[in-house]
This record gives C-alpha cells, sequence and structure tokens, in this order.
C-alpha cells in the first residue's frame, strides 16, 4: 500500500495475506437398503487441507461431529436429506447435501393355538402389514407336530431386506 499527501509525502506498506485453499465436501450414502433402527454408514469422500472437523447433519434432527465416516440409526422411515459440512483449522468450510431412503419393515402377527395334545399336530399363520412386497416367511423350527413344548419363530423379510419376527410357545400335554 502506497499512500501520498496532498503535500508530496509518501509512505509505503505491505502485508501478506495467505489465502487458504477451500475443503471440498463429498461423501457416499449406505450402497445397501437401510432399515429403522438398522446402522446407515456414511462413507466421507471429501479432500482438505489441515482439517479441523467435519459436522455430520443426518436430516432427522440428530447431528455429529466427526474426523471422518459416520454411522448414524434413523427411528423412522422416510426420505432424509443428509448434510457434511467439512471445516479446516483455517476455518474454511463447504457443505455436500444428499438424500437417503429409510424403509419401514413389515409388522408381523401371529395367531392359532397355544397348546396341544401329545400326537395332535399345530396349525399357526402369521400376517405381516407394512413393508414392501414380496414378502418371505421363514418358519422355525419347520414341523407341525412337536413332542414336547416348542417354541415356533416366524421371521417375514420385504424386498428391501427389512424385517421382523415373532414367536410363540406351543405346550404339549400328555
Amino acid at each position: 500500500l502506497r499512500c501520498v499527501s496532498d503535500k508530496g509525502c509518501s509512505a509505503f506498506t505491505q502485508k501478506v495475506t495467505t489465502v487458504y485453499p477451500n475443503p471440498t465436501s463429498l461423501f457416499a450414502v449406505p450402497a445397501v437398503n437401510v432399515c429403522v433402527n438398522g446402522n446407515a454408514l456414511f462413507t466421507n469422500n471429501s479432500t482438505v487441507t489441515n482439517l479441523d472437523f467435519y459436522v455430520w447433519n443426518f436430516g432427522d434432527g440428530n447431528s455429529a461431529v466427526s474426523a471422518g465416516n459416520a454411522t448414524h440409526v434413523y427411528t423412522t422411515a422416510g426420505i432424509f436429506t443428509v448434510d457434511l459440512i467439512t471445516i479446516s483449522q483455517a476455518g474454511c468450510r463447504d457443505t455436500a447435501s444428499g438424500p437417503i431412503t429409510i424403509y419401514g419393515p413389515p409388522t408381523v402377527s401371529l395367531s392359532g393355538g397355544t397348546s396341544i395334545c401329545l400326537g395332535d399336530s399345530i396349525n399357526l399363520s402369521a400376517a405381516a402389514t407394512g413393508g414392501t412386497p414380496p414378502l418371505n416367511y421363514v418358519w422355525m423350527p419347520t414341523g407341525i407336530s412337536p413332542v414336547v413344548t416348542t417354541t415356533y419363530f416366524v421371521t417375514v423379510t420385504d424386498a428391501n431386506g427389512c424385517s421382523d419376527s415373532e414367536s410363540t410357545i406351543v405346550t404339549v400335554n400328555a
């Protein structure tokens, strides 16, 4: 900076200004479907010189500060906008945003008798609501004529890989 007065006097000064590079925020959403109460792993692909920290806003009112990748559990289904804010030690920042879809699981209920006589068979049935068709039902154990008191489990899994399980005890009487 050079200043010259109206009398012709002049002065000169200089100051070095450092310009810091801006970070670039970038992340990838999970490669597999994420269900309610499942872990959503976000892969941080940001580039930054002299990182201070990352701030993750998960779109459901929750956030986290991290040094890299982040994992979050969503408790409701829906489409959420996730923000990743990258902050350097110089205070420079960048934000990346992207959507994630969280899928709701099916809800299964069991019906049928829970007490039989030895030698009889049992008829149990399961019905599921919600989820994304087609629904796949898996029973454990598979036999319908227990000889001792047995716990039966059914797991229903939908097209997104979300599942729900239910169990019942079948009492076998002599």
